[in-house]
């Protein structure tokens, strides 16, 4: 089987949680013997007879799915895969943002990437659009997101020295990761927690959108183990957004016994309520998460009762083997049914 995963996107080399999704599925399709490219170059779709086509959420260009059709007209017909990872209009909502005319642009190229689509793939149950489309007898399947995207040998990865140095002087801190320069990751909460709590160390990944906050250490740039690594020294996770789909960080924490302390937003609501050290704030005031963040620092953080606590949250969270299974046998449905 020909697989390719395209979109705009630098699926390749991007930090987002597109371009980790879309790596990891790879990663996971080479394992199973399965003949897997990652591309973000139009021409590309048009130099090969693929079996699976498979693009991601608003990251479509018109032209390049037009000259996708012509793949679908072909002698042999690909499946086309679409996954949403979120929703615009719900992110626009949150943020406030009616007035984006870029907003408008993604949600076009999100119903674009669904309209072409034989298997429309999302992240969490909790989308309405998908779950309309379910109801209209469309192939939807929830595929999910996994926990386990670090290196290929799951092996622990040491931090850049001037990282561990500046951490060594703190003597507890808390871990935000994600682009905090985007409106919807809410970085005005962060600052308010900041305010009311004197002696709150913040640490950041990379960093951006915090370069006027002396009291917050910016990391730069992290590999997915580095980010590991860094959990596992922190008290715990801190996630202040607006909207979000499932996201990467969340699950990653939660598989290694860490602590998350999150607005619950998005895909967050339809995690299992029997994950340990999952903290879900309903009202996203400063002091409502400050006083999550005070219940979380008193559970056991000695390694043992780490590991104790991601042996048990493992028990309800996908490894990006398991997501990739899903994909792999829904399209095996849908090669059946043709074969009819």
């Amino acid at each position: 089987m020909k697989w390719l995963q395209w979109s705009t996107l630098d699926l390749k080399h991007g930090i987002g949680g597109v371009e980790t999704h879309a790596r990891s599925v790879h990663r996971e399709l080479k394992r199973m013997d399965i003949i897997s490219e990652i591309s973000s170059d139009s021409s590309i779709l048009l130099k090969s007879e693929w079996d699976v086509i498979h693009t991601h959420g608003s990251a479509l260009n018109v032209i390049d799915d037009l000259k996708a059709k012509l793949i679908k007209n072909s002698t042999k017909k690909p499946i086309w895969i679409h996954t949403l990872h979120g929703l615009t209009h719900e992110r626009m909502n949150a943020c406030d943002e009616w007035l984006w005319p870029g907003g408008y642009g993604a949600i076009a190229r999100e119903l674009l990437g669904v309209a072409t689509a034989d298997i429309l793939l999302a992240v969490h149950p909790n989308m309405p659009f998908f779950q309309w489309l379910r109801k209209q007898k469309k192939r939807c399947v929830v595929c999910s997101n996994g926990w386990d995207s670090w290196n290929q040998q799951n092996l622990p990865e040491s931090l850049p020295i001037e990282v561990k140095e500046k951490l060594d002087l703190f003597k507890n801190f808390w871990a935000y990761i994600g682009r905090a320069e985007d409106k919807v990751k809410g970085k005005e909460l962060v600052f308010e927690i900041i305010k009311e709590n004197s002696s709150l160390q913040i640490v950041a990944v990379p960093g951006r959108g915090f370069e006027n906050e002396p009291r917050v250490f910016k990391t730069d740039n992290l590999s997915p183990a580095q980010i590991r690594t860094l959990l596992n020294l922190s008290q715990g996770l801190i996630l202040t957004s607006r909207y979000e789909g499932l996201p990467l960080v969340v699950l990653e924490a939660l598989a290694e016994g860490v602590p998350v302390v999150s607005t619950k937003v998005g895909g967050l609501s339809s995690l299992s309520p029997l994950l340990q050290g999952l903290y879900l704030i309903d009202d996203a005031k400063p002091k409502n998460l400050i006083e999550a963040m005070k219940i979380a620092e008193n559970l056991d953080m000695s390694m043992e009762a780490r590991n104790e606590r991601a042996r048990k949250n493992k028990t309800f969270l996908r490894t990006w083997k398991d997501v990739t299974q899903t994909i792999v046998n829904v399209v095996k449905d849908e090669m059946r049914d043709r074969e009819v």
